[in-house]
């Protein structure tokens, strides 16, 4: 099916910036078109809100710094757009089905890392490293 270019846009936005975008309401703004209209446009498209696509940009950014990184869960929240470390452990838990503390514990011991999460896990593709670094800035400003 060929999205539309409002569509096209909006994914773009979350895409690159998922971090910084505040909610829907923002995206929608940015894009020039109302909220509704947005979430119509977006969910006949693609299957699927642009709320949960946000939702699932922002997990999988906290999966790869998590298997990456040894921040705070706080910081982690913080750098993929959370508001806060609480309503971030709820969406992660609910997505991904574990907390973020047992998500990392998890991939190190998979990863047959004994010291710090980064230190086993498997080689990251370059786009996950541009993202990564991306990321890395946020976390230090």
């Amino acid at each position: 099916m060929r999205q539309n270019n409002l569509t096209e846009k909006a994914i773009a936005s979350i895409d690159g910036g998922f971090a910084l975008l505040s909610g829907i309401d923002e995206l929608a703004g940015m894009l020039g078109v109302t909220k509704c209209h947005l979430i119509r446009a977006f969910t006949a498209d693609t299957g699927i809100s642009p709320g949960k696509r946000l939702a699932a940009r922002r997990i999988s950014a906290a999966m790869l710094i998590l298997r990456h990184r040894d921040y705070s869960v706080e910081t982690v929240a913080n750098m993929v757009g959370y508001s806060g470390a609480n309503y971030f452990c709820k969406a992660f838990k609910r997505a991904v089905g574990e907390s973020p503390g047992a998500y990392r514990q998890r991939e190190a011991a998979e990863a047959g890392a004994t010291a710090e999460p980064a230190a086993g896990a498997p080689p990251l593709s370059s786009e996950d490293r541009q993202l990564l670094e991306k990321l890395d800035k946020l976390a230090h400003t």
